[in-house]
């Protein structure tokens, strides 16, 4: 699906202002293990695509790049693997290319690129989102609470 540019930024916008702001500090080992739930897990990956929009909207390459480096890093934790699907599997692969995506384009200093790939990274996490809530949905066990 292709996007104009100036559509994917304003539909960017629009998701992240559904939330408030607040300070983003390292996603994983700034939290303390109690409480480190899956939601209060999901909150920091959150706040980590605010701050990623944030330096979009700023141009700000080395707050882009910081970003996206730490959502990589969050998809990689145990907290991350809710279910044992390789549907859960391919959405985690798929959103670990995009961040470093946008990471690579913000060490170009492509903010259209960086951009582009703020948009694809939210667009995984919807439909990763909807995905899992239909597995929910469907009774299937997931690996923690």
């Amino acid at each position: 699906m292709k996007m104009p540019i100036g559509l994917s930024i304003t539909l960017a916008l629009l998701i992240a202002g559904l939330v408030q702001s607040q300070g983003i500090a390292d996603p994983v080992q700034d939290m303390p293990k109690e409480v480190r739930t899956l939601d209060a897990f999901m909150r920091r990956k959150l706040d980590l695509s605010r701050e990623a929009l944030q330096g979009i909207v700023t141009e700000d390459f080395p707050l882009i790049k910081k970003s996206a480096v730490g959502l990589e890093k969050m998809s990689r934790q145990a907290e991350w693997e809710v279910f044992h699907l390789d549907e859960y599997n391919h959405f985690s692969a798929e959103f670990r290319r995009i961040a470093r995506s946008m990471g690579k384009q913000a060490e170009e200093k492509n903010i259209d690129g960086a951009a582009m790939a703020y948009v694809q990274l939210t667009m995984s996490c919807v439909e990763c989102h909807k995905f899992t809530r239909g597995v929910r949905m469907a009774d299937a066990k997931p690996v923690k609470k």
